[in-house]
């Protein structure tokens, strides 16, 4: 019974495996999924960044209604409205500036 389940476990982890890397339409695609090793807070996500600089003032994200891409929120962090706090490059690096706007607009915007 325990090996009939084991194979069973195999069977769907290969073919999750199959499924993710046998949708990318090319190895650029498949590079794009890798993490950098030039980012310096790699471990750090998207939604973590977000709670350390965001959430106190984007909590329910109504702010958030003029985003058509990501270019518009790192935009808005390094020119924001009026409001806004501007955050320089060393206080949010570039990295973790595109790390936060997928996150925002990948989860938040999409979270419906």
């Amino acid at each position: 019974m325990k090996s009939k389940l084991f194979l069973f476990i195999s069977i769907i982890l290969f073919a999750l495996q199959l499924v993710v890397y046998g949708c990318a339409k090319n190895e650029k695609e498949l590079d794009m999924q890798k993490p950098s090793s030039k980012i310096p807070s790699q471990e750090i996500s998207g939604s973590k960044l977000f709670e350390n600089h965001c959430i106190m003032c984007h909590q329910d994200n109504s702010k958030l209604k003029e985003i058509k891409d990501e270019k518009d929120i790192i935009n808005a962090i390094r020119n924001p409205k009026a409001g806004m706090p501007k955050f320089s490059k060393e206080e949010i690096p570039d990295d973790d500036a595109e790390a936060i706007a997928k996150y925002i607009f990948y989860t938040l915007l999409f979270k419906k």
